[in-house]
């Protein structure tokens, strides 16, 4: 795997996180906005997909 790749890869997890750890907080104050969330979600998820699928049809 490439270091480019593998910094892609880390950058996209991050991401997740961040939005998981945002979604924590939206969700304790009550300010859930769940399509604006749904589609964050969606997005996120659909890029650190590909990005994996790109990583490991690479190696």
């Amino acid at each position: 795997m490439k270091i480019s790749d593998t910094f892609s890869l880390i950058s996209h997890i991050i991401n997740f996180i961040i939005f998981i750890y945002f979604a924590i907080i939206l969700i304790k104050i009550n300010m859930l906005d769940v399509i604006g969330l749904s589609i964050s979600a969606f997005g996120i998820f659909m890029s650190l997909t590909a990005n994996i699928l790109s990583a490991l049809e690479n190696k």
